[in-house]
């Protein structure tokens, strides 16, 4: 392999382990805290397709997709033809499911109604466009096997141009609104501000995909090719690929931030800057002296306790990731001390 065909199949390999990596982590931490939801499975599915895509590429690769007419055999070239029909298939509706996917994870986070609708409106959308293409690219052939043998009728290159550009003008509304939603929902959630600037950047990468998609179009004319087509149509599955790798793992990695919560050196970092000075303090007592003042101005309570003793204690030392070596004292004693109001003689 070389020159158009090697780069066609290392993006679809590197691609299809990339999405499958991070959709078995993301669905495997959404399982272990009991957060798999609908968006999660439509991922699933949406990337069970994926997995068919590149495949198809990347078997269309070897039969000579990438390569010129006048270097394959005729069997080569129908078979690479196959191959764009199939991939055609695979990416449409894996398409579906993953812009789904986004859309309901968004649903879950906004209440608001014009929002909502919204959403599902681009889900609607994204269904049409990729069935609608889908059913286009079957139906523009009779039968649909002359799509890759040439024996048989074909509908018109205008049609074929038309639904090209019916599918990349859905496609710029879809990848463009689930880029631009989310920093809509972030501006009206309670939240820190570093926390949104972090999901704002994540999120930002979305905008990543419309521009795969927009790149694509100038690809065009590719459609409408009778020779070379396998040669010009590896442009088309490179961007296309693209866009479906940025859409799945963006749309994945927030799911995966109870993951990186579990690391115990970026708990032990955060709960240090929290704690400051007081853990040095805690860490060298050999008690804890609690003072608490009572509602009553005539009575004071002293309580000196252990932190084996005190369940508040325990939760402290445990949030400030304390280590106790020392023993301490388990005693509990309570002054009280009465103040009698004067009496008048």
């Amino acid at each position: 392999m070389e020159g158009k065909q090697l780069s066609t199949f290392i993006v679809a390999l590197v691609s299809l382990l990339v999405t499958t990596i991070v959709v078995i982590v993301r669905c495997i931490v959404r399982t272990s805290i009991r957060g798999f939801g609908l968006d999660d499975g439509a991922m699933a599915i949406g990337q069970v397709l994926f997995f068919g895509t590149c495949v198809a590429v990347m078997y269309g690769c070897n039969q000579g997709i990438g390569v010129r007419d006048i270097y394959l055999t005729p069997e080569q070239l129908v078979n690479a033809r196959h191959s764009v029909l199939i991939f055609q298939c695979f990416y449409l509706i894996s398409l579906i499911f993953v812009k789904s996917s986004i859309c309901f994870a968004l649903l879950r986070i906004t209440p608001n109604k014009q929002i909502r609708q919204f959403l599902y409106f681009i889900i609607f959308l994204s269904f049409c466009c990729g069935f609608v293409t889908m059913v286009a690219c079957l139906a523009i052939c009779v039968p649909v096997s002359a799509s890759w043998t040439g024996v048989g009728k074909c509908a018109a290159p205008n049609v074929l141009k038309c639904v090209a550009v019916y599918t990349t003008v859905s496609s710029c509304i879809t990848d463009f609104s689930c880029s631009i939603l989310p920093f809509v929902i972030l501006w009206n959630l309670q939240m820190a501000k570093k926390l949104k600037f972090t999901l704002a950047a994540i999120l930002s990468l979305g905008f990543l995909a419309s521009a795969a998609t927009v790149v694509r179009a100038f690809y065009f004319n590719r459609f409408l090719a009778t020779v070379d087509y396998v040669w010009g149509f590896s442009d088309l599955m490179i961007w296309s690929i693209i866009e479906d790798l940025i859409a799945i793992t963006i749309g994945s990695v927030p799911s995966l931030k109870p993951l990186v919560a579990r690391f115990k050196f970026m708990s032990s970092v955060s709960s240090t800057r929290r704690a400051g000075k007081k853990t040095g303090e805690y860490q060298n007592c050999e008690s804890y002296n609690m003072h608490t003042q009572s509602k009553s101005k005539n009575q004071t309570r002293v309580i000196t306790t252990a932190a084996e003793e005190s369940e508040s204690m325990k939760d402290l030392v445990r949030e400030e990731g304390i280590t106790i070596s020392q023993e301490f004292r388990h005693e509990e004693e309570y002054e009280y001390h009465d103040r009698k109001p004067g009496v008048d003689v």
